[in-house]
């Protein structure tokens, strides 16, 4: 089945200085997004967890529709596999035209009203849109089996989609940030910020974990925060650079965490089981079997006296 997505466009009018009503594009609402997933190849609605909208809005002059470019990141879960998928995709771009009303009257006093009147060319409620990209490719991203999977599975998607969308593979790593920081050291600041203050003065954490963390906090823009941070939904731009630093703590966070303390662990299993094997017998000291015939030692012969 073909890939759907949909938009709801909200609009409004107001009256100008020449008491001309004026349309505006409010806002561009997605409606379900419909494809085959990628994951488990089953059609299927997506469920939205995030949404990065790619333009601006205005609450005084609405949304541009001139440039056309009203594009949208989701970061969504199969309803089937419950894996996660990123979709970008684009309201429909010839939709998006202003409703005009048909007038003899000049567009401002003192300029000569034109002979055709202006075409009424309303804008639809609902309009077909159009899905520019799916990930994850058909790419394996490999990650020690020591990291446990529900960190895993999201480090995969961040590495996935950062060609595509530096913006939402920041916010999938920042949420796995904020996961680690919670479950594995046992900060529950809801404030990504605030938590790595908390992490940074934490004894035994390694200066290039604690100087890459510190650095992360200081430029990133934190109202872009998955959980929300300082209550706001505004997904702001994220600085440059800042989603491959973020792969980069977080490989680094993974070795310190789950890694090197589990391949640690081995390394003195074996060693302890070595200790407790008993050394084995030398070859000289072994008694001979008991079906073996034992040899009867020979007589020595007598000494022969001195020839005179």
């Amino acid at each position: 089945m073909n890939n759907k997505f949909e938009v709801e466009f909200k609009k409004d009018f107001y009256s100008d200085h020449y008491d001309r009503q004026q349309f505006r594009l409010m806002d561009v609402i997605p409606k379900p997004i419909c494809l085959n997933c990628p994951h488990c190849q089953v059609y299927s609605v997506m469920n939205v967890d995030r949404k990065v909208e790619r333009f601006e809005k205005d609450i005084e002059n609405g949304i541009s529709f001139q440039d056309k470019n009203l594009i949208f990141d989701f970061i969504c879960s199969c309803l089937q596999c419950n894996k996660t998928v990123f979709v970008q995709a684009q309201a429909h771009g010839n939709a998006v035209d202003p409703d005009y009303q048909v007038t003899d009257e000049p567009f401002y006093p003192g300029y000569p009203a034109t002979d055709e009147p202006l075409k009424d060319e309303p804008l639809k409620e609902v309009s077909s849109g159009k899905i520019l990209s799916i990930y994850p490719y058909r790419e394996n991203i490999t990650v020690p089996s020591e990291v446990p999977d529900e960190y895993a599975s999201d480090f995969r998607e961040a590495v996935l989609v950062m060609p595509l969308s530096s913006t939402a593979s920041v916010m999938l790593s920042r949420r796995i940030l904020q996961n680690i920081l919670r479950n594995e050291f046992q900060i529950e600041n809801d404030n990504l910020k605030e938590a790595i203050k908390i992490f940074i003065k934490k004894p035994n954490i390694p200066s290039e974990i604690t100087g890459v963390i510190d650095y992360i906090r200081q430029i990133g823009n934190f109202a872009a925060h998955p959980n929300k941070d300082q209550n706001t939904g505004k997904v702001l731009p994220v600085e440059p650079d800042e989603a491959k630093w973020l792969i980069e703590l977080l490989e680094r966070l993974f070795d310190f965490k789950f890694i090197a303390p589990k391949r640690n662990e081995e390394r003195e299993n074996k060693l302890k089981a070595k200790l407790k094997t008993p050394n084995q017998p030398q070859a000289a000291n072994q008694p001979q079997a008991a079906n073996q015939p034992q040899t009867p030692n020979k007589p020595k012969a007598p000494n022969k006296p001195p020839t005179k």
